[in-house]
């Protein structure tokens, strides 16, 4: 393998600028599998993972060679006795939009939409119980019903502390968000 394909997981591998989508989704999956970051639940979340590593890999290139496009970030919450995990672009001090995703996607559907909406609002896109990387601990016997995905949703926007906030809505979103 040349010294290209190699990604060892430490930063972006600049000095491949020519490497194929295929070269750099492999590069990265061999990485996360050598890394030991493969400890997840199921296979697909694992797929899941790294279809998302490597998606913020081909958008942080993109961003690299233009600085005003701004940054989408990852994160986790506690709320409602779930991890909440949530993407996250755009000033503090701008308007908040909240993305709700649909069925059976997580907040990676909307990988394109938040960083054209971070130059102007604060975004914020969380996985739904259920969906994505939001971890329910079994203990916690979560019933997903859309009036519980609407309270961790709002115990989510309380601990974040947001007060005044515009929804996007989608699918399962929708009877979420509307509750």
């Amino acid at each position: 393998m040349n010294e290209c394909r190699r990604f060892s997981g430490e930063g972006l591998p600049e000095q491949c600028p020519a490497a194929s989508a295929a070269e750099l989704r492999t590069s990265l999956v061999l990485s996360l599998v050598r890394s030991g970051c493969h400890d997840f639940r199921a296979p697909y979340q694992f797929v899941d993972f790294a279809e998302a590593c490597y998606s913020s890999f081909r958008v942080s290139r993109v961003m690299i060679e233009n600085p005003r496009i701004p940054l989408t970030s990852i994160h986790r919450i506690e709320a409602d006795g779930v991890s909440v995990f949530y993407r996250q672009a755009g000033s503090v001090d701008s308007p908040v939009v909240l993305l709700l995703h649909g069925f059976p996607t997580s907040s990676f559907q909307y990988r394109e939409l938040i960083p054209r909406l971070a130059d102007r609002y604060r975004v914020i896109a969380p996985d739904l119980p259920g969906f994505g990387f939001t971890i329910v601990p079994e203990e916690r016997r979560y019933g997903y019903t859309f009036d519980s995905l609407a309270e961790t949703m709002l115990a989510f926007t309380d601990a974040l502390n947001l007060t005044k906030y515009a929804m996007y809505i989608f699918d399962y979103g929708a009877p979420t968000g509307l509750r």
